[in-house]
């Protein structure tokens, strides 16, 4: 309820209806207003005999708060390096040892598979998983992912080729190349004499993965005039590090918001 002078509205006295008290009769013909007061311009803000208006404005009970909206998955990521074959490929130069690998394959079209370890390096969320063999690493939902390939060899002093590199994702299929992660490194010979060289090669691609999907790293000798030789390594030690990261770009989807309850209707204006 709001009281103020008819020819200045600056002059008020608010007040805030609590209850309505009948007068004593069964049938009542007027009733108390309760109130309690809110502010006012001053303290006395109306002269004797001062033209006043009362104005009175109701409104509803507000609506119920509106529920929370669910929360979005978080973001997921996994790395894992490679393996080396049972009992180890021999005379491993880096540390630990059991992580070097050779690639014997010098076809294109059917390249060495390189094993991971059977533990991840890292791992956050719930959306890639490795399997328990090593064999591959698998979605477990659908994302937009970056893939991101590190690879390292040691050349064991041969020379005059190339080790050709890439991530496979196997879509149900058949096992398919991850455009982008192609990789192509040199074998050198040391100078000024032989000697095992190291090399290191990182590739990255984005991709949209589905529930289901493998992975996988493989690679090729790809040698000058068909050179090649027997002991061509893929390492993940001291030395160098293979390994193969997936982490999806967005995280999960932000839940819905929850709908907003309905404001109560304003009553009329006394």
């Amino acid at each position: 309820m709001r009281i103020a002078s008819r020819l200045n509205s600056n002059k008020f006295l608010l007040f805030q209806i609590s209850d309505l008290t009948p007068d004593d009769n069964g049938s009542p013909t007027y009733y108390t207003i309760n109130i309690t007061t809110q502010t006012s311009s001053g303290n006395k803000p109306f002269a004797a005999n001062e033209d006043i208006i009362v104005s009175f404005v109701t409104s509803g009970n507000k609506g119920d708060k509106g529920q929370k909206g669910v929360a979005g998955t978080a973001s997921s990521g996994i790395t894992v390096g490679i393996n080396g074959p049972p009992g180890g490929a021999g005379g491993d130069q880096g540390l630990p040892h059991g992580r070097e690998f050779k690639i014997t394959s010098t076809d294109a079209d059917n390249p060495t598979v390189i094993p991971f370890r059977t533990s991840t390096d890292f791992l956050s969320g719930t959306l890639y998983t490795l399997e328990s063999d090593g064999s591959a690493i698998t979605a477990n939902g659908s994302a937009n992912t970056q893939i991101t390939l590190t690879l390292s060899t040691d050349n064991r002093s041969n020379f005059n080729l190339h080790v050709v590199g890439w991530v496979q994702v196997y879509t149900g299929g058949a096992w398919q190349e991850v455009t982008g992660t192609r990789m192509s490194i040199i074998q050198n010979d040391r100078d000024p004499g032989s000697g095992f060289v190291w090399s290191t090669t990182t590739t990255q691609a984005y991709l949209p993965v589905s529930n289901g999907n493998k992975f996988r790293i493989v690679a090729y000798q790809n040698g000058a005039g068909g050179t090649t030789h027997s002991d061509i390594r893929v390492i993940n030690n001291s030395n160098g590090v293979t390994n193969l990261k997936l982490h999806d770009l967005v995280g999960g989807e932000r839940g819905p918001t929850g709908p907003q309850g309905d404001k109560g209707a304003t009553g009329p204006q006394g």
